[in-house]
């Protein structure tokens, strides 16, 4: 299919459904270890992906303050690849090796965590496959919560992407404030579905009080509100705490979200938070067109797009042209 007539999603679910024989060359390294991922984990990846390359290419350029200390932080790296095991089995990169082969040698250097070894073992062994050296990585097999302190020292003084993508809400509010009080852009998974359904009967659960700045507010919105707008309601009140916590050091911020979907039922949120610059962040126009692309989509496109990547199916249906 020529370029002109690819959609938005197939040019960039190519950067991450790679060729079968580079695939198998990556799988062999610690053959077996990777993530189970469905096929709308895709469009974070996406959305991750592209922004990636524009802060590359921003913080990397000649004008840039930060050419030589920019970073890469990734606080639930995974093993590198993933199993999209609604999608017959496709393999995809995962978001350490995504962004490492899209932007090599553009990051000054990256952090990976995972607190499975065998996970975080694997990647090590991947990016080396990859020629990366040590020295362009650090990779850390333990809780976030106890690497970011690790990372920090490292990376002050520069400039980082965060990208969080926790299985629940295992990052606590204090490791928020502590990756706020960085010169950093961040982009998190805010599970708005899952979430909610942590509360018990007997009160809010230990794990949902560490996540959130204030446990009363938490239980405000449960006593105020049902169903659905409980979970609006939680994840506005998280990014308005993101953007209180990073006006404590710099003068301006701005934040967004994408809704990721896998249908109208099940979704998840890409909050997006970035410093105020005094040029207005033109920058970011491309990034939001990105988000209102992918908020256009949900899991049986992206099924469908990944079969035609792989060749088993020719063309997409012709209402997704619109696309």
């Amino acid at each position: 299919m020529p370029k002109s007539e690819e959609t938005f999603i197939q040019r960039q679910l190519k950067k991450i459904a790679i060729e079968k024989k580079e695939i198998e060359q990556i799988e062999s390294i610690e053959k077996e270890i990777c993530n189970e991922v469905k096929s709308w984990s895709s469009l974070k990846l996406i959305f991750l992906n592209y922004v990636a390359d524009i802060y590359s290419k921003i913080m990397g350029s000649d004008k840039s303050i930060f050419k030589d200390k920019h970073y890469f932080i990734d606080l639930f790296s995974g093993s590198g690849i993933g199993k999209v095991i609604d999608s017959q089995d496709d393999i995809i990169l995962g978001s350490p090796l995504m962004v490492a082969t899209q932007n090599k040698n553009k990051f000054t250097k990256m952090f990976f965590c995972d607190i499975n070894t065998d996970y975080i073992n694997a990647l090590k062994s991947r990016l080396n496959f990859l020629n990366f050296s040590d020295d362009n990585f650090n990779v850390f097999p333990e809780c976030c919560n106890k690497a970011i302190d690790k990372i920090i020292p490292m990376v002050k003084g520069g400039h980082s992407l965060i990208f969080i993508d926790p299985y629940g809400m295992e990052i606590t509010w204090k490791s928020m404030e502590k990756l706020l009080s960085l010169d950093a852009d961040i982009i998190m998974n805010f599970q708005t579905v899952e979430i909610p359904r942590a509360k018990q009967n007997e009160g809010i659960p230990p794990t949902m009080e560490n996540f959130f700045k204030d446990k009363n507010e938490v239980k405000k919105i449960y006593e105020t509100y049902i169903g659905r707008d409980i979970r609006e309601s939680l994840l506005e009140m998280y990014k308005k705490d993101m953007v209180d916590a990073k006006l404590k050091h710099f003068s301006g911020a701005i934040i967004g979200s994408v809704r990721i979907k896998k249908d109208d039922r099940f979704y998840y949120d890409l909050i997006f938070l970035t410093k105020q610059t005094s040029k207005g962040n033109p920058w970011l126009k491309p990034i939001i067109d990105a988000g209102d692309e992918l908020e256009k989509l949900n899991a049986n496109i992206v099924q469908e797009v990944l079969s035609i990547l792989k060749g088993r199916q020719k063309t997409l249906l012709s209402w997704l042209k619109i696309f």
